[in-house]
This record gives C-alpha cells, sequence and structure tokens, in this order.
C-alpha cells in the first residue's frame, strides 16, 4: 500500500505536469517554440536530474503508454484531415517518406559504423531512428500552424515511417538471433500491416458513422466516449488481425471526420447528421493535450545522463538527419509548389519520438547487446531532435 507522503507526490506530480503543459502551450503560442521542448526539458529534471521518476518503471510501462498515445493522436490527427486532400497529397507523402527513411537510415547507420559498432547493430540503429514521430510531428506542425497542405504531408509522412521503422527493426532483430530473415518477407510484412489497418480502419468507420450520427441526435451526454471507446477496439482488433493498429486509427479518425462526404459519395441517403459535432471535437482536443502532456514528460524521464559518448553521437546523428532531410524533402517534392516557408518547415520536421523510444527497449527485452547505448542514444536523438525542431520553427516564423 502507498504511503501518504508517496501518494501527495504522486497527485502534485501530476497538477504539475498538467499545469506544465498549460504552460507551455501558452509559451508556444507567444515564442513559437514548442511546447514538447518545455515539457521534456521538466521531465529531464524529474527524471534523471532529481531522480522522482523512477526509469525502469518507465521502460516497464512503455508498450501501454505507445498504445494509448498513439491512438488518442492518431485518432485525432484523423479527425483533422481532409479525405480528398489526403488521398490527392498521397504519391507526395509517400516519396517524402521513403526517401527520407532511406536518407536518414544512412546516416545513422554511417555514424554508429564510424564510432565502431558493427554492420548489423549499425543497421538496427538506422532502423529505429530511420522514421519521423507519428505522435510528435502532428503536435508540432499545429502550434505553428502550418499551411494545411504541408501539414498534411508531414503528417502522412510520419504515419507512414514509423510503422516502416517497426516492421524493419523487428525483422533485423530477427536477422540477429536467428541469422534468417527474408527481403521479401520483409517487404511483404509491411503491405499487409498497411493494407490490414487501413481496411480494418475504413470498414468499423463506415459502420460507426450511422451509429455515431444516431447517438449525436438524440444529443447524449458525452457522446464522444463511445467514440474513442470504438477507437481502441479498431485498434486492437487491427493488431490481432496482424494489421497495424496506429494506421487503422487514423483511418477510423479520417472515416468519422468524412462521414458525411463519404455516404453523399457513395449515394446512401440516411436521416442521421454524420458530421462530428464541436462538442466531440472540443473533448477530443483536451483528451490529447492531457495524453501527449504526460507523453512528454515521460519521455523526458527516460533520458539519461550515463555516457557523454552516448550524447555526442545522438548529436551528431541529428544534425545529419537535418541535413540530409533539407535533400530528401527537395527530391522528394522537386515537382510540388510549395512555398519557400512550406518548405523551410518541412525540413524541420525531423522530431523523433514514439516509435524510436518503444523500439529503443526492444534490444533489451531480447537480451541483444549493447542494450544501454540503443536506449541512451535513442532518447538523446529524440531530444536534441525534437530542439532542434522547435529552433527551426522559431527560426522561420521570424523571416
Amino acid at each position: 500500500m502507498l504511503s501518504d507522503y508517496t501518494v501527495a507526490v504522486y497527485v502534485l506530480g501530476a497538477a504539475g505536469i498538467i499545469l506544465i503543459g498549460f504552460i507551455g502551450n501558452t509559451l508556444a503560442k507567444r515564442t513559437r517554440i514548442p511546447a514538447i521542448v518545455w515539457l521534456v526539458t521538466f521531465g529531464i529534471i524529474l527524471g534523471p536530474l532529481l531522480g522522482i521518476i523512477n526509469r525502469s518503471a518507465l521502460v516497464n510501462i512503455s508498450p501501454l503508454a505507445s498504445t494509448v498515445v498513439l491512438t488518442v493522436v492518431l485518432f485525432n490527427v484523423g479527425l483533422r484531415l481532409d479525405l480528398y486532400k489526403s488521398l490527392k497529397l498521397m504519391p507526395s507523402a509517400l516519396r517524402l517518406a521513403v526517401i527520407n527513411f532511406i536518407f536518414s537510415s544512412v546516416v545513422v547507420f554511417a555514424v554508429m559504423t564510424f564510432f565502431g559498432y558493427s554492420a548489423a547493430y549499425s543497421l538496427l540503429f538506422a532502423f529505429i531512428l530511420g522514421g519521423t514521430s507519428v505522435a510528435i510531428i502532428p503536435v508540432i506542425s499545429e502550434q505553428i500552424r502550418m499551411k494545411s497542405s504541408a501539414k498534411t504531408l508531414v503528417t502522412l509522412e510520419a504515419t507512414l515511417t514509423d510503422p516502416i521503422g517497426i516492421v524493419l527493426a523487428l525483422a533485423m532483430i530477427s536477422i540477429i538471433l536467428l541469422s534468417t530473415y527474408s527481403v521479401v518477407t520483409a517487404a511483404s510484412a509491411i503491405v499487409s500491416q498497411f493494407s490490414i489497418g487501413i481496411v480494418i480502419g475504413a470498414v468499423f468507420g463506415l459502420i460507426w458513422i450511422p451509429a455515431m450520427g444516431v447517438i449525436q441526435q438524440r444529443k447524449y451526454e458525452f457522446s464522444y466516449v463511445a467514440s474513442l471507446s470504438m477507437v481502441f477496439i479498431v485498434y486492437l482488433i487491427a493488431q490481432y488481425l496482424g494489421g497495424n493498429g496506429p494506421l487503422s486509427a487514423l483511418t477510423f479518425g479520417i472515416m468519422i471526420a468524412n462521414g458525411e462526404i463519404i455516404y453523399r459519395s457513395l449515394r446512401y441517403r440516411h436521416p442521421h447528421y454524420f458530421t462530428l459535432d464541436k462538442e466531440s471535437k472540443s473533448f477530443n482536443n483536451l483528451i490529447t493535450f492531457i495524453v501527449t502532456t504526460f507523453f512528454f514528460v515521460y519521455l523526458g524521464g527516460l533520458i539519461t545522463f550515463s555516457s557523454a559518448t552516448y550524447f555526442i553521437l545522438g548529436a551528431v546523428i541529428s544534425v545529419g538527419l537535418f541535413l540530409v532531410r533539407i535533400v530528401g524533402t527537395k527530391i522528394s517534392l522537386y515537382k510540388n509548389k510549395l512555398k519557400r516557408r512550406d518548405m523551410a518547415d518541412i525540413n524541420a520536421m525531423i522530431s523523433r519520438g514514439l516509435g524510436a523510444a518503444v523500439l529503443s527497449t526492444l534490444p533489451l527485452e531480447y537480451g541483444l547487446l549493447h542494450t544501454n547505448a540503443f536506449i541512451d542514444v535513442t532518447f538523446s536523438v529524440i531530444f536534441i531532435t525534437i530542439f532542434i525542431n522547435g529552433v527551426m520553427l522559431y527560426y522561420n516564423s521570424r523571416k
């Protein structure tokens, strides 16, 4: 049983985190420096500096944290995406995701190999850190008020690269452990996860739209809670069937947000109103704020300062990621008629986050070598890329 002192510490900590989240968002609007920087810094103070947060406990709950945050954030992202615009930009987003993932992976592989790590472990590092964060990128893009097309591009890119990194990292772990894994198997796994996740999200979205219309028409209190619970069910079903849960949550949100348009295009007449009401959207924003606030403090608590070498590695990798992203973005979007400011904002979107954080704990789970390096280097990269991201966006806003 917890002592009164421990309970008081946890309650004060939770209150402090929510307050810091509010202050961080207020400062973000005034300074254009994302609230994430303030929240991660607060997590570092509570964790490695003061020792109030137990890091081992945070590592143990990473699977639960990743499920909750990914589901809530991607559902919120889906509710904000225009279906037709997303489909229109998907080819560009796919190019942006694949090219930047390859360029980023090459940089990470080169740096880790240069610092003496084997080719297999360097490649595992590369897959862990190759993609941008599906949990962080949408939050940053919202705070700096990016143009809708640029915001949609980076959101779709992050949504695509996180699953790619997860599948390739697991494949690399299998190679290290068993010395047998097929490239064809990895590619088919990615395609399978993507397609199943999208189909599950779309099917349940089509089913839920009329049900949600009935609930909203009868004006039941807190009707949004039903949709929020449903998205978790969709996530779990997609995962159970071998699909990508985060992608199904995103698709489910897109279907709900565009329900009226979808049913009209299907020439289906229904007496119920399909669009999500303002109360539901407001409640969703509140839930997303609370979840992401705790998550970014959680990330800060996971960072350690056990070795200066790991921090140097993280810094070198982060700078490399920023430099190659400029090249990768230019190649990917050479046909797009985006303004210079939009291109600069897209170039700045290098933040790593939830996906990399979860993947960095897998070597420890499978008993591989260099487990401390995987966690410490990854979290150094997460913090530094978020910091670079925030600084560059602030610089762009001052032009």
